[in-house]
């Protein structure tokens, strides 16, 4: 999985070293944010297609290593969980709550409240789906 994610994301990394690397004086081409902007969402959209190509002939996992693959996808949910709290912490930690108008701190606080309970729910569906497959 890892492979093929990096063999999405190589030709672009490839494209911007070699614009960061060889001209480093000269802009961006006026055309890379209209081709990097399609080829990010056509390699996100084409992935899992692609993922499902290349899992197709895997070996069916054995029970115990699914069950230690789902206690360590739940830890990983749950931190990404308390990951998306760090950023209204440092917000409020640096005074941006008196620099920023009322309605975007409040959206931006509702949304990271979204992302952090999406977090923290998949974290628990996937320790309940973990607990019923032992059982």
């Amino acid at each position: 999985m890892l492979l093929l994610l990096f063999g999405l994301l190589f030709p672009y990394m490839v494209f911007v070293l070699y614009f960061a690397v060889r001209l480093p004086k000269h802009p961006l081409p006026v055309w890379f944010p209209y081709v990097a902007a399609p080829y990010f969402f056509g390699s996100i959209l084409l992935f899992p297609f692609l993922k499902t190509l290349v899992l197709r002939g895997a070996a069916p996992q054995a029970p115990e290593e699914q069950r230690v693959q789902r206690v360590s996808a739940a830890r990983a949910a749950r931190m990404l969980g308390y990951i998306w709290l760090i950023g209204p912490v440092y917000y409020i930690l640096s005074g941006g709550l008196s620099q920023e108008p009322w309605s975007v701190t409040l959206f931006g606080f509702s949304w990271v409240g979204f992302l952090s309970w999406a977090s923290f729910r998949s974290a628990r569906t996937i320790e309940k789906k973990s607990r019923r497959n032992v059982a």
